[in-house]
């Protein structure tokens, strides 16, 4: 997939230390071709996997994924010959195409792994997941032809929810979004273990107080809550923002357990889920 347009051969050497390409134009060009070609390669990996899977749902899916990546590298090439020729033959230009190549290329490797099901979090290798755990299918069966917002659930509970312990999945539609709780017990009062949801109402940091932002994986981030307590404690909670709709975890956690531990269980859940198909 490597589009060939007068590579440069001088080695990337212009490379600061915050990872930012800097120097003469010919290093910077240098430096952000390899990006390019760091970003095809994972591209190029990621897409056999794409392949693989698309193959198990069925003819139709493989050949929808080969046509539409044939009519995304027109795109690609389309956007950043577009941005190559606003500097009108100066030598920006070359730069510009490449940072364009490589920013298009790395998105391109996002959503090929989000559409596919593919995460590289610690839960999950590419191409494990094929669906959210099992136990959520009640809920779904209530909401998912309801919500016109994507579903994502974690392939798996989090670590702390024994996936036997859960009686009781409810899934509710709401005016902007979904949201799915499980209980313990078939009497929902006062068995609380999880939450799950998603809204097209985005929530920025200032809105979520006594909070700090933590690292996902695919180069996300989200705003982590541990677990508080007044006269009763809340969940601790974890909200990413992810294609316009802000998702949630939140789960019921002892307020004794240390806040990396609280953290480590939010944002493996978080980096295991998978769109509802």
């Amino acid at each position: 997939m490597l589009l060939m347009i007068g590579l440069f051969t001088i080695p990337a050497r212009s490379q600061n230390d915050n990872g930012v390409c800097d120097g003469n134009t010919a290093e910077v060009t240098a430096c952000l071709v390899q990006h390019f070609k760091t970003a095809d390669a994972d591209l190029n990996a990621v897409y056999q996997k794409a392949i693989k899977s698309a193959t198990e749902y069925g003819p139709t899916d493989l050949a929808n994924l080969k046509d539409a990546q044939r009519k995304w590298i027109a795109y690609r090439d389309a956007v950043c010959e577009a941005e190559f020729a606003l500097y009108q033959g100066g030598t920006a230009g070359g730069p510009a195409k490449f940072a364009c190549l490589w920013r298009i290329t790395d998105q391109r490797t996002h959503d090929l792994k989000e559409a596919y099901l593919f995460q590289d979090g610690v839960s999950s290798g590419v191409g494990q997941a094929k669906g959210p755990a099992r136990v959520f299918t009640p809920a779904l069966k209530q909401i998912q032809s309801k919500t016109h917002i994507p579903i994502l659930l974690p392939s798996k509970l989090p670590s702390a929810i024994p996936e036997s312990g859960i009686k009781l999945a409810s899934g509710e539609v709401r005016k902007d979004g979904y949201f799915i709780s499980l209980y313990y017990s078939a009497d929902a009062i006062a068995s609380y273990a999880a939450g799950f949801g998603g809204s097209t109402l985005v929530l920025q940091d200032r809105d979520l107080p006594n909070s700090a932002r933590v690292s996902l994986s695919e180069r996300r981030t989200a705003i982590f809550r541990p677990v508080s307590c007044g006269g009763s404690c809340a969940p601790a909670n974890l909200w990413w923002e992810q294609n316009g709709v802000m998702y949630q975890i939140q789960v019921k956690l002892s307020p004794d357990l240390p806040e990396k531990e609280q953290q480590e269980i939010l944002v493996e859940a978080a980096n295991s889920t998978v769109a509802v198909r």
